[in-house]
């Protein structure tokens, strides 16, 4: 299992990768960096985003372990500087329910 705090946190803050923390009932815990910034804010619902609406029933199937993860390839942000597309990936982690 990957370790958020030794192996993608520092990735996260160098802008290498995006990093989000959601609880199982959606809501966002935790965001690092600027890739994830189109994810609503701190305490909203993840599915109130342009990209994740109607995919409830997709989150749940995740935190069910009914999919393995979830992947958006080729995401275009409006952010200044990415000029290329990114590919958000969803994975669930049930030993800490998020």
């Amino acid at each position: 299992m990957i370790d958020i705090g030794t192996e993608l946190l520092p990735a996260a803050q160098a802008e290498v990768i995006g990093l989000a923390v959601l609880r199982a009932d959606r809501t966002v815990q935790e965001k690092v960096g600027r890739l994830v910034e189109w994810l609503p804010a701190l305490g909203a619902d993840c599915c109130l985003c342009t990209l994740l609406v109607g995919m409830e029933a997709e989150m749940a199937a995740l935190s069910a372990g009914r999919r393995d993860l979830i992947a958006l390839s080729g995401v275009r942000a409006e952010l200044p500087g990415l000029d290329r597309p990114v590919t958000a990936v969803i994975l669930w982690n049930g030993d800490r329910s998020h």
